[in-house]
């Protein structure tokens, strides 16, 4: 496989740029005298950089099978959109223990035809690749399946990962830890969306948001806060996509 054809998804922190968004993950506070005296607890920090987001065109594939449904390429596009974010270490005596990734589209039209990793229970090496296949799902490479020559491959997927909201407008990851590995790892992490819009569409607008079940470690004992980030707007420029083939 030529690495040119190769898009490697590290777990290595976004550099920091005029273009990168950094959101607080912030709990509510309130003081043991008044329930309405509260004050917002910084928890830890996620950064994403739209320009770091990966956008390709999905062409039509050249022979339909009749027995698998696909999406009426007269009608609609579809786009493989990458997105990465990072999640910070955790200040202090904390760590996370869940963190849910939201999406929701500005067009109630446009929806996820597929999403990855859609559930991931051990850990994953890069030795595994992905790429499209003939019916425009994500999926682990076979070559004589006759799949899209693009290959996709993560430095290292962690469990667990679950995704939901497959043929909504609406859809998120939920990252969790389990017995051997309590804490979500703070590293960047890449959701991969395959994106069914409106023929011609040119740009797709979303706002991104995270919940987090935050531990802190208090008078000796681990104690579960929640916290969340403030939605934010992101743009997807559809119309400079490259072809994935």
């Amino acid at each position: 496989m030529n690495t040119s054809e190769t898009l490697l998804l590290s777990n290595e922190p976004l550099s920091d740029s005029e273009t990168t968004i950094t959101l607080d993950i912030l709990s509510d506070e309130s003081s043991l005298r008044r329930e309405l005296d509260r004050k917002k607890v910084l928890e830890g920090k996620i950064t994403y950089n739209p320009k770091s987001c990966h956008i390709f065109f999905l062409p039509p594939a050249k022979r339909k099978n009749s027995s698998v449904f696909t999406p009426d390429r007269t009608k609609w596009d579809l786009y493989l959109i990458g997105f990465p974010f990072t999640l910070h270490p955790a200040p202090g005596e904390r760590y996370y223990k869940a963190l849910t990734c939201f999406i929701e589209l500005a067009d109630s039209q446009a929806t996820a035809f597929d999403l990855f990793p859609k559930h991931v229970a051990t850990k994953i090496e890069e030795t595994k690749s992905y790429t499209i296949s003939p019916h425009f799902k994500i999926a682990e490479m076979e070559v004589e399946l006759g799949q899209i020559s693009r290959e996709i491959r993560f430095t290292a997927l962690h469990p667990t990962i679950t995704a939901f909201g497959e043929g909504e407008s609406t859809f998120y990851w939920v990252y969790k830890g389990f017995q051997e590995q309590k804490e979500v790892i703070p590293e960047t992490k890449y959701a991969l969306i395959v994106l069914q819009v409106l023929r011609g569409t040119q740009s797709i607008g979303a706002t991104i948001s995270y919940e987090v079940d935050i531990a802190r470690r208090l008078l000796g004992a681990w104690r579960d806060k929640e916290s969340t980030t403030d939605p934010h707007p992101i743009q997807w420029d559809l119309s400079e996509a490259k072809s994935f083939v």
